[in-house]
């Protein structure tokens, strides 16, 4: 009886007083509920914000290559236009094969200095209707300058005869600093 007393009594009585001043002014119990649940973006308080590119500046290519009897196979994607910068930060290789061959390294590089800038690991190999397949894909922010174009390289245990590769790249461009 005497928690009764002593707590519960005084908790209610509170908030009796507050359910009489919400009916009687509704407007101010609003102004002080939004006063408290105001967000403020303030340099101690910032709320992120993310700006997307815009779409002329989302970079999506594909190069592809046949095999032409060799261990390696690479494709070429478009060269950085003047004035921008490319951050790759997505980039997929698919690479089919003679049965029996295994890719054992594909990365993408830096044309024309050769700049090795992601290894992409792959695969193994499934075969089906006679074509080994293998894929992998990397994430990663990688940059190239103006002028320079990304390459895709992938190296096998053998001759490649038949099949193909495709490589996938996705980023941005930005203006060069």
């Amino acid at each position: 009886m005497n928690f009764i007393r002593k707590f519960v009594l005084p908790v209610a009585g509170v908030a009796a007083v507050a359910l009489l001043i919400a009916i009687a002014s509704p407007q101010a119990v609003h102004a002080i509920t939004a006063a408290l649940v105001q967000i403020a973006n303030t340099p101690t308080t910032a709320v992120p914000a993310i700006q997307a590119p815009a779409e002329s500046q989302i970079y999506r290519n594909l190069c592809s290559v046949f095999p032409n009897g060799s261990t390696h196979m690479e494709c070429t994607l478009p060269s950085v236009p003047a004035g921008q910068t490319l951050f790759l930060e997505t980039v997929s290789i698919d690479a089919r094969s003679d049965p029996g061959l295994t890719p054992y390294i594909a990365y993408l590089t830096q044309f024309p200095n050769g700049i090795r800038a992601l290894n992409v690991p792959m695969s193994a190999p499934i075969t089906a209707e006679g074509v080994a397949n293998s894929a992998g894909t990397v994430g990663g922010r990688v940059s190239f300058p103006a002028g320079s174009a990304p390459t895709c390289d992938v190296w096998f245990t053998g001759d490649v005869h038949s099949g193909s590769m495709y490589c996938h790249a996705f980023g941005y461009l930005a203006p060069a600093q």
